[in-house]
């Protein structure tokens, strides 16, 4: 019984010294991050989100200030009622879309005129992959792409996104499960999304 006793009086010392050491390997408060974004390795793609149109329009607006807030909360709300549509978390599909075109700013091969907000047929070698017709076609694509990664279920609205039929049905369910070849290259993919996530949610103080 004294054993036990003690065992568990250590056991948070233990943790409390981790973290410490930790801080004097590198930086704390990136240990703190990386113990904060472990949270979301099992966030699944399918789902609801957490943030309404203004919280979300709130996040973009923190990292870019040259939109105005009528514009990115109209935008934000086509993603959540196209994730709804489908049963897609919309705050994965939103901040994938602040990852991918780094907050509207573009700058790489996919072009603002394409409406392709997820790199969609995009590929490393500078191929500028798919264009749509207006923001909500733009947008639909990619939360059916997300749709085709995350779930076996069918399409609720018509098929707009042209590399649906290409993904195997349900082999991505979690965040945590993107890049490396899935949707993304980048090994540090789900990682990027992992942390814009916290950052959406402490914004809006959402747990």
């Amino acid at each position: 019984m004294t054993i036990k006793c003690q065992n568990a009086f250590l056991i948070p010392i233990v943790a409390f010294l981790s973290v410490l050491y930790l801080a004097g390997c590198g930086s704390y408060e990136t240990a703190v991050q990386h113990a904060q974004q472990r949270k979301y390795i099992n966030l699944p793609i399918m789902g609801h989100g957490k943030a309404n149109a203004d919280e979300l329009a709130r996040y973009f607006i923190s990292k870019n200030k040259n939109v105005t807030k009528g514009f990115i909360t109209k935008f934000a709300q086509i993603y959540i009622d196209e994730a709804n549509a489908e049963g897609v978390n919309s705050d994965v599909a939103f901040i994938q879309m602040c990852l991918e075109t780094n907050y509207l700013h573009f700058g790489g091969q996919v072009k603002p005129r394409q409406y392709n907000f997820a790199g969609i047929g995009a590929l490393d070698n500078g191929v500028q992959g798919a264009s749509f017709r207006n923001i909500q076609t733009g947008i639909r694509a990619q939360i059916q792409h997300l749709k085709a990664y995350a779930s076996k279920a069918p399409l609720n609205n018509k098929v707009v996104d042209p590399r649906f039929s290409y993904v195997k049905r349900n082999s991505v369910r979690y965040v945590s499960q993107l890049g490396n070849g899935n949707w993304a290259t980048d090994p540090l993919y789900a990682k990027k999304l992992m942390h814009k996530l916290q950052q959406l949610y402490q914004v809006n103080n959402i747990s």
